[in-house]
């Protein structure tokens, strides 16, 4: 006969705080005096020093046993008089009851709301028995670290069990369902119930959650009849399982529950199909989803179709073989929480035996690891318990005898300081107080002498902890920052990492740490495959270094996670991170820096890789862009492959020279000239690519001549990273009436429209391999209105009789690009023949000073708008042209299309005072270099207040001056000197 519990408890030391201890054991006599059994309590409390000095030791430690004990009088020494065994069969008899008292409720009197409020109080009256029939047995050695978590778990499944009865049954009563048996009403009804965490692994802690995934078998019929469909039924029964478990009342709460490591549970809801659930776990599912599945088990509603949907994750959770990858992202749930932290000289106060280094969560990390490796081999090593599975991975010679031993032994003692730390107040928390006296009480409750006993065991045992995890693996590096761990696995924050976010400069921690945990539900196409997935683990803390570095990491963090929702796949970008980790600190200032090469960049993630060529600095040359460009087009089959390789080269050698100049490698200048180069070096390509092309089909025509004239930045060699190409094609011919001589005869006027209108579409056309520029035709004589392609006699008579001024002013910046020498000479000739045609001076000047005007009112004339603010780059421009055309017919050697040329000219032909012309020079450069700059960053309008302090920091350096406040001030009297100089130039 198995012996009473009063009869085994050991005796309990005294509490520090003895006053509080009798002041709770005299109004606990007080109530005795209530009981019919007043006198025998008084002689069992009396003559029972065990029995006094564990009421003593509880009173004056911990607040929640004494209301439970205080509440349960009558229970407590029901308990004492029966062997733990006995009690614990009665206790679960009492489980049962609560579904028999609710059924005969809601049966007979039709009253659920009466039934629901007796199931409310009765589930939490239950509740307080367990909390009281384990911590004694636990508190007095009777039962093992083991049997008090196996116990507390088996009457946690027995409890939510008859929840989900009970809830089932009501769902019958209320025509929703029809059950198959109301004495078991999770028979065969499709609501599952499946356990995990503590719970699963049946080691639940004193006050823990209890980690749940509810489920519903979609796969057979499901005798639903309501009005909703049967998903919706399904997520709200499992909505008001967590109400009857978790709601507080009068009488407290059952169990605090947690469903968030249910598949995808931030965007999934509260149950889901069982189809659903398998889906996402053999397409997306984590190795740390595959680590908590270990532990799932089934503990109510339908209990055969919960069996069988974790019976079908088998291959799942226990893979036979796994490839080099699947075993490195294995590995990263140990690597994530290393870090060069060691607990020689813990302060005990605060410390998480939960997540602190050394903790419980490494001993478990330390076994499932180990089981996610061997164990699709071995089905030995598989067990849902942490002690359990040490003790297999040790017979099955996984692990060595010492770190068995090692790790249950501090698993045990780690696991007693959580029981007590939650004992006190029935609160979820695994920290040791931070109050030196509320740690005395723990160390009391543990049975230990002092504080400082308590430090050093748990230094003993934590130390050992960090042996043998640092042994795991230790050939891998760490996946951890050196200010911390950085833990991303999981359905919660880990709160080292919050920490060490922290320490990193994000402000906004928690979110990061959501947003990253998220990355790894596939939600972006970047991330759907496990490969990009495991490299993108791998490379988390790189990421996170280098955007730490910004001024504002929380800004670059957002942007980076908006660059990878737009990327179309992940793979290959994190693996040229992974293996170029030099590119996250480029990508970082780009985030940073640039919202329009960001852009860029989402849409063309590939060009990073011209990064880390030989040739990434040798843009500056023109001749090496052409010869690259040819290099580059030698291999095409055709005339489509061109066309591709063209957009292909492009792309890259426009991010190649923007990245250039973001990081100050080369100036605005430089880059609009390279700019400039590679546009010439496509239009003769794509030129000869589609004349050879052309001519397959509508022949040659003898005698004619063909020319692409650049105009615009194109013509000036000022071309910025989102210039358009400004053309006009014109051609000349002896005879003007001959036509084309192959199959398609074309005259001569639609023979070159088309040519045009053909190298127009292999520019402009957007593909799969992006555009190589826009094209813009309206500097073409008429305009719109004009033909594409204009002979160079309808070109000269435009010109002399109906051009207006701001086209001559065009006309400045007119530069041949490709094509024919003949025509080209002849064009350049007639050029100058048209700009040195004198127009009177009042003519000149009104009509520039109009077009200012206009073009002042249609912008906005912000000093940040560089281009058009007044005293700007336009404003320069405009004065350049001025200049020209009022003095090109005495002096036609002043003509030149590049701004700056023009005033060095008019400086050395003394029209134009030197010192003015080398101040307008040198505030011209300024300013290109600040609009080239500004123009990278921003596609479209810019915007001070969204410049980061990067941006900045550029123009300052450009500017030279050491803050926001001289970078505006400096700007706006560089721009004033431009304003008085041009109206004291055109008398203004």
């Amino acid at each position: 006969m198995k012996k009473k519990l009063i009869d085994i408890l050991c005796e309990l030391e005294p509490p520090p705080d003895l006053l509080k201890a009798n002041d709770n054991f005299d109004i606990f006599l007080s109530n005795i005096k209530n009981s019919i059994n007043s006198n025998l309590y008084y002689n069992i409390v009396n003559n029972n020093s065990y029995v006094r000095k564990l009421l003593i030791h509880i009173f004056g430690i911990s607040d929640f046993l004494t209301l439970c004990l205080t509440k349960n009088l009558d229970y407590f020494f029901i308990i004492l008089d029966n062997s733990p065994e006995v009690s614990l069969d009665e206790l679960v008899k009492d489980i049962n009851s609560v579904y028999l008292n609710y059924f005969k409720i809601v049966t007979k009197s039709k009253d659920l709301e009466n039934g629901k409020k007796n199931l409310f109080k009765d589930l939490r009256l239950i509740k307080q028995k367990i909390s009281i029939l384990v911590a004694i047995n636990d508190l007095t050695k009777v039962w093992s670290l083991e049997k008090v978590i196996n116990k507390l778990s088996f009457l946690a499944d027995n409890v939510i069990k008859i929840a989900v009865d009970c809830l089932l049954l009501e769902a019958e009563l209320n025509g929703e369902i029809k059950l198959q048996s109301t004495s078991n009403p999770g028979m065969n009804s499709s609501y599952i119930i499946l356990a995990l965490g503590k719970l699963g692994g049946n080691e639940l802690n004193y006050s823990s959650d209890v980690d749940l995934i509810a489920l519903y078998d979609d796969t057979n019929k499901i005798n639903y009849s309501g009005s909703k469909s049967p998903h919706e039924f399904f997520v709200k029964i499992t909505s008001s399982l967590v109400k009857t478990l978790s709601e507080r009342t009068e009488d407290g709460y059952v169990f605090r529950t947690d469903f968030r490591l249910r598949p995808d549970a931030g965007a999934t809801p509260l149950a889901l199909s069982v189809t659903a659930a398998e889906t996402y776990y053999e397409s997306v599912g984590q190795n740390w989803e595959r680590a908590a599945m270990i532990k799932a088990r089934t503990i109510a509603g339908d209990i055969q179709a919960g069996n069988l949907f974790i019976k079908n994750l088998i291959p799942f959770i226990w893979r036979k073989n796994l490839d080099y990858a699947a075993i490195s992202d294995i590995k990263s749930i140990k690597r994530q929480i290393d870090s060069k932290e060691n607990n020689s000289n813990l302060n005990i106060e605060g410390f998480n035996v939960k997540l602190g280094k050394g903790g419980i969560r490494e001993i478990e990390f330390f076994a499932q690891t180990q089981q996610l490796i061997y164990g699709g081999r071995n089905p030995k090593i598989r067990s849902p318990s942490t002690i359990q599975a040490l003790i297999e991975l040790q017979k099955n010679n996984y692990i060595t005898k010492k770190a068995e031993v090692d790790l249950i032994n501090s698993y045990t003692f780690l696991r007693y300081v959580e029981h007590r730390i939650q004992m006190i107040s029935d609160e979820q928390t695994h920290s040791i107080p931070n109050d030196l006296n509320k740690i005395h009480l723990l160390a009391n409750f543990l049975g230990l002498k002092n504080n400082i006993f308590l430090r050093e065991k748990l230094l003993l045992y934590l130390g050992n902890v960090q042996k043998h995890y640092k042994r795991l693996f230790k050939d891998s590096s760490p996946l951890a920052s050196e200010y911390g761990s950085l833990v991303f696995t999981g359905s919660e924050d880990d709160p080292r990492t919050i920490i060490t976010l922290e320490k990193l400069g994000f402000k906004e921690s928690k979110n990061i740490s959501k947003i990253i945990r998220e990355w790894h539900h596939s939600r972006y196409k970047a991330t759907r495959s496990i490969r990009a997935r495991e490299i993108l683990t791998d490379i988390i803390p790189l990421i996170l270094t280098e955007f730490s570095k910004t001024s504002n990491p929380d800004f670059s963090f957002k942007k980076f996670d908006q660059f990878l929702s737009r990327l179309p796949e992940g793979v290959q970008l994190f693996s040229l991170f992974q293996s170029n980790p030099i590119l996250l600190n480029l990508l970082s200032e780009i985030l940073a820096t640039s919202p329009y090469l960001s852009e860029f960049l989402e849409n063309s993630p590939n060009v990073l890789d011209i990064v880390i060529s030989d040739d990434f600095k040798k843009l500056k040359n023109e001749d090496f862009i052409s010869k690259d460009l040819t290099n580059h087009l030698n291999y095409c089959d055709n005339f489509q492959d061109i066309l591709d390789q063209t957009r292909r080269w492009a792309r890259e050698r426009r991010f190649q020279i923007g990245i250039n100049l973001l990081r100050g490698k080369i100036s605005g200048i430089e880059s609009a000239q390279i700019f400039t180069n590679l546009a010439s070096a496509i239009i003769k390509n794509i030129l000869n690519s589609t004349y050879k092309e052309f001519k397959k089909k509508h022949g040659e025509i003898a005698n004619s001549e063909f020319a692409i004239i650049g105009l615009g930045t194109l013509g000036s060699n000022e071309m910025q990273f989102s210039s358009d190409l400004d053309l006009i094609f014109i051609y000349d011919s002896e005879k003007n009436k001959e036509e084309s001589n192959g199959k398609i005869k074309l005259p001569i006027s639609k023979y070159y429209a088309r040519l045009s209108q053909q190298f127009i579409s292999a520019i402009t056309s957007l593909t799969s391999e992006g555009r190589i520029f826009e094209i813009d035709m309206r500097l073409r004589p008429s305009g719109n209105s004009g033909p594409i392609a204009t002979s160079l006699y309808s070109f000269e008579k435009y010109h002399e009789s109906t051009s207006w001024t701001w086209e001559k002013m065009a006309l400045t910046r007119a530069k041949p690009i490709a094509g024919d020498k003949l025509i080209i000479n002849k064009f350049n000739i007639l050029l100058n023949k048209i700009l040195s045609k004198k127009i009177p001076k009042e003519i000149l000047l009104n009509d520039i000073l109009s077009m200012r005007k206009k073009i002042g009112t249609e912008h906005n004339r912000d000093k940040w708008q560089i281009k058009n603010s007044p005293g700007g780059l336009l404003d320069i421009q405009f004065l350049a042209q001025y200049l020209q055309l009022l003095y090109s017919s005495k002096y036609p050697d002043i003509l030149d299309q590049k701004t700056n040329k023009i005033f060095k000219n008019l400086k050395e032909k003394n029209l134009l005072n030197s010192n003015i012309a080398n101040k307008i020079i040198e505030i011209s450069d300024i300013q290109f270099n600040m609009h080239a700059l500004l123009s990278l960053c921003f596609k479209d309008k810019v915007e001070q207040k969204k410049f980061s302090d990067e941006i900045y920091a550029k123009l300052k350096s450009i500017l030279k001056v050491k803050n926001k406040k001289e970078l505006n001030n400096k700007l706006e009297r560089l721009q004033k000197i431009i304003i008085n100089h041009f109206n004291k130039i055109t008398n203004l």
